[in-house]
């Protein structure tokens, strides 16, 4: 089969976005892409969302995707937390994590009439943690050099493209973008088109 992966990691102020197709165990890097968008800071939330909106079908359109030549094509999305650890997050927060999330799910399906499947972090992290041969707990900052490791496994020695700061340091957008490629590894490997 010949299937093709679109995923998002959400949040209200970077969604990281990343696709491929992959046949036989083998990603097609021709494919593949990962990027991040930024929603606006406009005044009302309506604003932010209806920015989110144009931004992603903006994002789907200039990519070009050529989606009907594939056998299935997948949108995975990470999903919210239902609860944070104490101190990490309101439940305010949590809401508008809600919302970004499952909007972006609305306007991806308005866009491609596909139903994004969601897994939650503590899924996507087990599943980058095994693929990766890790026996510890990761953490986000990990995910950029483990998803390399897969791919590599794969056969590629693709390059995590890392974004900087001003001052030279990793944007965290960085994360965001490799976050949205571990949810795609992950929705992949469920599906039996990823296996190592």
């Amino acid at each position: 089969m010949n299937n093709y992966y679109l995923a998002l990691d959400v949040s209200s102020t970077t969604i990281g976005i990343c696709g491929f197709a992959i046949k036989n165990n083998k990603i097609n890097f021709k494919t593949f892409f990962v990027d991040y968008i930024k929603p606006s800071k406009a005044e009302t939330e309506i604003e932010n969302l209806h920015s989110l909106n144009v931004q992603i079908n903006k994002f789907i359109s200039d990519k070009k995707l050529n989606l009907k030549k594939y056998d299935n094509v997948y949108v995975a999305i990470e999903d919210f937390p239902l609860h944070m650890p104490m101190g990490k997050s309101t439940a305010q927060t949590i809401a508008k994590l809600a919302v970004y999330n499952r909007l972006s799910a609305l306007f991806l399906y308005e866009r491609l009439n596909i139903i994004s499947i969601f897994y939650p972090v503590a899924t996507i992290r087990a599943t980058i943690k095994n693929l990766a041969g890790k026996k510890e707990k990761i953490v986000k900052e990990e995910i950029p050099e483990l998803v390399c490791e897969i791919f590599k496994d794969l056969g590629s020695k693709w390059e995590f493209p890392y974004k900087k700061t001003r001052t030279g340091s990793i944007a965290a957008e960085s994360y965001d973008m490799a976050d949205s490629i571990a949810v795609a590894i992950t929705c992949a490997y469920k599906n039996g088109d990823i296996k190592l």
